[in-house]
């Protein structure tokens, strides 16, 4: 059985939690489930037919072992409270913004994240007669593709998408840059990675933006925090209306109108409750005094097919429904002129 070793370092903290939601722990079918999020993302150009198929190959389903096993060992974490947390982010504006469910914790009622520490995944790659040499290494070439992207655009647990779970692999089977300069950075990431698209789910990417790296990961993941919420206080007009969605929803008003997808059908209505937002923050740890704050904007289609943006109410009309709108989000992306735009 061919086998794969890779070190961990948790770079950001990870809201990573068991069954009860509180106990912070690593847990393999976390990981593994960002794998196959990844595995889809980096596929955009595979028919739905073969991506559906070829994942069942790799990661399993219902009806098909996975093609790899996956160990976490050598755990040396370090836990905190949620509450206890909060104190590190008193005089950091751009992590409260981002993380601000941390911030409403209360001390009697909190769950822990993981602060910071190291481990390893061991991956198992079977080699069992139903499948010859050349399948087993195909699909260990799939993981370590996985896991670049991951290492560079992904993060774990919960608030991935706003930067928290930034992990570094190490291994000799991974690349790795190792220079400081946004634009040597991004020639790496232009002569690495490739852009796929399909709107049906998310796919890397519409745009990625690199910006001037930082001395700490608290230092990078804050200025990304600042630049994303002076934004929408510059915009607020904007930010409280049909607009905000394109960011993810649901959307929470301070008036308590809730917005997400909805479908119109005889004056009743049918909701998508949730969609992840299509930004992902992101800290790539170079070395000790090199950290790069990344925005990554995933491709995809927000809403499946018949559903629009409206509130949450009882009675649905068509014509109080609006189509997606990404002008906002657009314009977010704009403003970012201190960035490294990467173009494919």
């Amino acid at each position: 059985m061919d086998s794969m070793k890779i070190k961990c370092e948790i770079i950001t903290p990870l809201l990573m939690h068991g069954a009860n939601g509180k106990n912070a722990e690593l847990r393999e079918q976390s990981f593994k489930g960002v794998m196959r999020f990844w595995w889809r993302a980096i596929n955009g150009n595979l028919s739905l037919k073969e991506l559906k198929e070829k994942e069942a190959e790799i990661f399993g389903n219902t009806s098909k072992k996975s093609s790899f096993r996956m160990r976490l060992k050598n755990k040396n974490i370090h836990k905190m409270t949620y509450f206890a947390y909060k104190e590190e982010l008193q005089n950091k504006y751009g992590l409260k913004y981002l993380w601000y469910p941390i911030m409403m914790v209360k001390k009697d009622d909190t769950p822990w994240l993981i602060e910071k520490g190291s481990f390893e995944i061991e991956f198992y790659f079977k080699d069992e007669e139903s499948k010859s040499k050349s399948e087993s290494s195909e699909s260990k070439s799939e993981i370590i593709k996985v896991l670049n992207y991951i290492n560079f655009f992904g993060n774990f647990g919960a608030r991935s998408r706003r930067g928290a779970g930034s992990i570094k692999f190490e291994s000799d089977d991974l690349i790795k840059f190792t220079g400081n300069s946004k634009k040597k950075f991004r020639e790496f990431i232009e002569d690495n990675f490739e852009k796929n698209t399909n709107e049906n789910y998310s796919t890397f990417a519409k745009e990625v933006y690199i910006f001037d790296s930082k001395k700490t990961w608290e230092e990078a993941l804050n200025y990304l925090g600042e630049l994303f919420s002076n934004f929408r206080k510059k915009h607020k007009g904007e930010v409280f209306n049909f607009k905000t969605p394109a960011f993810g929803f649901p959307i929470r008003h301070r008036n308590r109108d809730i917005f997400l997808g909805v479908k119109a059908k005889n004056n009743k209505c049918e909701f998508l409750e949730r969609r992840a937002s299509p930004l992902i923050f992101k800290v790539y740890k170079v070395n000790e005094n090199t950290y790069f704050p990344l925005i990554i904007w995933l491709e995809g289609k927000l809403l499946r097919d018949g559903y629009k943006i409206g509130k949450k109410i009882k009675k649905c009309k068509e014509n109080e429904l609006k189509e997606v709108d990404e002008s906002l989000i657009k314009k977010f992306f704009n403003s970012l002129k201190k960035g490294s735009y990467v173009k494919w």
